[in-house]
C-alpha cells in the first residue's frame, strides 16, 4: 500500500466528467516523483486536457494513457499544479514553459492486460499505475468499501492502483472525483475479478530534470497509433528505421526514444557525420521507452536517429475522430525504412512515398536535446557578464550597464543595432556584441525564438 510509505497525494476532484485520465496519469508521475525523493506536491492534469494539439477529444469526451504517453514523450508535462492549476471549464491551452514543470516523463510502460503480477510489480516499484474501470454505484459494496464488475461494457473511467491486499483478492484505487468525501477517504478497494480493473494499465517512469533537456525532435505528434506486425514472415528478421532531424544551433544528443510493440530489445544509433554512437535497451512491456546517450555528442545542424526492431515498426497514422498527426512528404521531413540491412528494400516515409504501403504515415522516433553553453569573451573587465538573451528573449537588465549593443550573423555580417525602446523580431542563430561605457566589449552567441 503505497498510502503506507507516503507516496500518494490526497485525492482530488476532477468535478466533470472526461479528465479522469489525466488525473490519473498526474497519481502515476507524483507517486514515482515522491518514491524517488522529489517534490510531494500535485502535477497538472490542466495541460494533459487543454494542451493535446493533434488529439481531436475535448476535454469532457475524455483520453486514455496512451495520449499521456505521446503527449509527455513530447515534453507537453507534468507541470505543477501550483503553476497550471485545474479549471473544469473547456478552455484554450494555456501558456507555460519550462520553469512550470516538475519535470519531464520519458518512457511509459502499456501492462499485459490481465497480468496481475506486472501490475502489482509496477505498484511496488513505481509507486501507482493508471488503470480503466467501468464504473455504476450498483456495483459498489458500501459495508466493505469494494467495487466488482463482471460485465462487458466499454471502460467509463479512469483511475490509479496505489497498493493491493492478496488476502481479500483487492487493489487498492485512488479514485479522484469528490476528493476525499467518497469512499474510504477517496480510496476503495476494486476486486481482482473485476473484469476490466486489469485492462489496460500504464507505470510512468524515466524522470528527467527539466534542466536536462531544452529541444524534443520528432515526427510522430501523436505518439504510436498503428503499426506493420512482421511477426509472421519468414523473410523479415529486421526492420531499422531512420529520420534526419537539423539542430537549431549547436546542442548535445542526451536522449532518444522509441514505441515498443512487445517485450524485445532495441538497437538505438544517433549518426552525426562519420560519427556513429549506439545504445540498446531491453523492454519488457510495450510502451515507450527512452535512453541515455552516455556519450551525449555535440551537434551544430543535421543528425540522424535510427532505430532497430525485431519484428515490427511502430507508426503514427491518422485514427479517424481521435488524432490528427502533421503528415507531410518525404522532401520536408526525410523518414527511411529498411528490412534486414538490404538497401534494396529501402523505402522512403511520407505522403509521396513511392511505396503505397509507407504512404501518410512518421516513424516513431525522437530525440532530446540540450543546447551548448559559448563562452563568452571578455577583456579588461571580472565585471559578471549578464547574457543579452534568456530564454530567447532580450535580456533587460543588460541595458542597466551596456551602452550599445549590436547583432551580427553567425559570419560576422551586422543585422542591427539595438536600443533599450527596440523590439526585436527575429529568428535564429546570432551573435551579439555589448558595449560598455569603460571599453570593455563582451561576446555571445545567442538563440532567439
Amino acid at each position: 500500500d503505497s498510502r503506507d510509505f507516503g507516496y500518494i497525494t490526497t485525492p482530488r476532484d476532477q468535478v466533470i466528467g472526461g479528465p479522469c485520465w489525466a488525473f490519473a496519469t498526474c497519481d502515476a508521475t507524483e507517486a514515482y516523483s515522491i518514491k524517488n525523493g522529489k517534490e510531494n506536491i500535485y502535477h497538472a492534469p490542466q495541460l494533459l486536457t487543454n494542451c493535446h494539439d493533434g488529439f481531436l477529444w475535448t476535454k469532457t469526451q475524455g483520453g486514455n494513457s496512451n495520449i499521456a504517453a505521446a503527449l509527455l514523450s513530447r515534453l507537453d508535462g507534468q507541470a505543477l499544479e501550483d503553476n497550471i492549476p485545474f479549471a473544469a471549464n473547456e478552455s484554450d491551452c494555456p501558456e507555460y514553459n519550462r520553469d512550470d514543470f516538475a519535470a519531464y516523463f520519458l518512457s511509459s510502460c502499456s501492462l499485459p492486460s490481465g497480468d496481475i503480477t506486472a501490475i502489482k510489480q509496477c505498484i511496488y516499484e513505481y509507486g501507482a499505475v493508471t488503470a480503466a474501470m467501468y464504473y455504476e454505484s450498483k456495483y459498489y459494496d458500501k459495508s466493505t468499501n469494494t467495487y466488482l464488475y463482471t460485465g462487458d461494457e466499454s471502460a467509463n473511467h479512469g483511475i490509479s492502483l496505489v497498493g493491493w491486499d492478496d488476502e481479500e483478492q483487492v487493489f487498492i484505487a485512488k479514485f479522484n472525483w469528490s476528493g476525499t468525501s467518497r469512499f474510504d477517504n477517496g480510496f476503495l478497494k476494486i476486486s481482482y475479478n473485476d473484469t476490466k480493473v486489469m485492462s489496460e494499465c500504464f507505470s510512468f517512469q524515466n524522470r528527467v530534470e527539466t534542466t536536462e533537456i531544452d529541444t524534443a525532435y520528432y515526427y510522430d505528434k501523436t505518439g504510436m497509433t498503428g503499426w506493420i506486425d512482421y511477426s509472421d514472415d519468414i523473410i523479415v528478421k529486421k526492420v531499422s528505421a531512420l529520420s534526419y532531424f537539423t539542430t537549431k544551433g549547436r546542442e548535445k544528443v542526451k536522449y532518444v526514444g522509441s514505441y515498443v510493440l512487445r517485450p524485445s530489445t532495441l538497437k538505438f544509433y544517433v549518426m552525426i557525420g562519420d560519427d556513429v554512437y549506439t545504445k540498446e535497451v531491453t523492454c519488457p512491456y510495450a510502451g515507450f521507452v527512452s535512453v541515455k546517450i552516455d556519450e551525449e555528442p555535440e551537434v551544430d545542424g543535421q543528425f540522424i536517429i535510427a532505430v532497430d526492431y525485431p519484428d515490427y515498426l511502430p507508426l503514427e497514422t491518422e485514427v479517424p475522430e481521435y488524432n490528427e498527426p502533421n503528415l507531410t512528404t518525404f522532401e520536408l521531413q526525410p523518414q527511411i525504412v529498411q528490412l534486414n540491412d538490404d538497401p534494396n528494400y529501402e523505402f522512403k516515409v511520407g505522403t509521396n512515398s513511392p511505396s503505397s504501403k509507407f504512404r501518410d504515415m512518421n516513424l516513431c522516433l525522437k530525440a532530446y536535446t540540450q543546447k551548448v553553453s559559448v563562452p563568452t569573451e571578455s577583456a579588461g573587465s571580472e565585471r559578471e557578464y549578464e547574457n543579452p538573451v534568456i530564454n530567447g528573449k532580450i535580456n533587460a537588465e543588460v541595458w542597466n550597464t551596456a551602452s550599445e549593443i549590436t547583432i551580427h550573423s553567425t559570419d560576422g555580417t551586422p543585422v542591427e543595432n539595438l536600443t533599450s525602446d527596440k523590439v526585436v523580431n527575429i529568428e535564429g542563430l546570432y551573435i551579439f556584441v555589448v558595449r560598455y561605457s569603460d571599453g570593455v566589449t563582451k561576446r555571445s552567441l545567442e538563440l532567439l525564438y
